[in-house]
């Protein structure tokens, strides 16, 4: 992790968003990291590996999203938090998918928790490794995208995540909310510390009483 973290210092995002972290929440609590702290979890409990985690500078107020009970092993791992500003509330997900876990589940709780938070009137970020190439059409990225575009949400990552010897893919993306579409930028954060590079999301955000904000997040 303080590799990890070193490797990143330069860009210093504002809250990075880990999949496949591999810990129970014992080890978990353990990670300590200069500047930040941790922001939202979940941890397998059935199944080794996998996971999903967030952490966020240490001077940002949040909250976390009570949506643990929609995470199965495999199928959808998923935690979130709610950044607290005076603008509309908004929402980061973070979220993996395993290669082996079950597709339709995963569409389903991931519809579950969408529907939860839009009826709390949250916009939201989606970030984290789906397993699913989404540079190619299918019948798999087409009910994926189908749910997305019903809560306003489009992918923004257009490269590659995952370059192998004979092969490109995006197994990677970042979800925003179409209303962000002209205040963001995305670009890939290669730091060779996996076989999927990160993508970096820096989107401008509103608020009433003080100047726009600048708010970078990190999908590793």
């Amino acid at each position: 992790m303080n590799d990890l973290f070193c490797c990143i210092q330069e860009d210093s995002p504002h809250i990075s968003c880990l999949t496949k972290h591999h810990l129970q929440y014992s080890e978990l609590a353990l990670q300590n990291i200069d500047n930040y702290k941790l922001g939202a979890h979940c941890c397998r409990n059935t199944k080794r590996m996998g996971g999903v985690y967030m952490f966020i500078w240490n001077n940002i107020p949040f909250s976390g999203l009570e949506i643990g009970n929609y995470c199965k092993d495999q199928d959808i791992e998923i935690c979130g938090i709610q950044l607290n500003y005076d603008s509309d509330k908004l929402g980061i997900l973070a979220v993996y998918r395993s290669p082996s876990g079950n597709f339709e589940n995963f569409l389903t709780n991931l519809k579950l928790v969408l529907q939860k938070l839009f009826l709390l009137k949250f916009t939201f970020i989606i970030c984290g490794d789906i397993n699913m190439n989404c540079l190619v059409d299918s019948y798999k990225k087409k009910q994926l995208d189908s749910i997305l575009y019903s809560f306003n949400l489009c992918s923004t990552v257009n490269f590659p995540t995952r370059i192998g010897p004979s092969s490109l893919s995006t197994a990677d993306n970042v979800f925003i909310d179409n209303s962000y579409l002209n205040k963001y930028d995305i670009a890939p954060l290669i730091n060779g510390f996996s076989d999927h590079d990160a993508q970096l999301l820096t989107i401008q955000i509103s608020q009433k009483h003080n100047n726009n904000n600048m708010y970078t997040v990190t999908a590793i």
